[in-house]
């Protein structure tokens, strides 16, 4: 059984993708080491706004399958 891929309807790109996220808080925490230099420790972000889901070679607005994105995001 083939999985149902994503296809941009434009440019028939079916590989390539991004999201953009607005309203984005992101928390990063840091140790810091000995020499007094820092290492980041881990991240959190929190989407407060819309997530838009685009092609990643046209850049035609995709987002109506990105619920199917995040289905299959592994």
């Amino acid at each position: 059984m083939n999985p149902i891929r994503i296809l941009c309807p434009e440019c028939g790109n079916d590989t390539e993708f991004y999201e953009v996220a607005e309203g984005v808080v992101i928390t990063t925490r840091y140790l810091q080491n000995e020499d007094g230099s820092f290492s980041p420790a881990g991240d959190e972000s929190q989407v407060l706004g819309e997530i838009s889901f685009f092609c990643g070679e046209c850049n035609a607005d995709l987002s109506q399958f990105h619920q199917r994105f995040l289905e299959m995001l592994f």
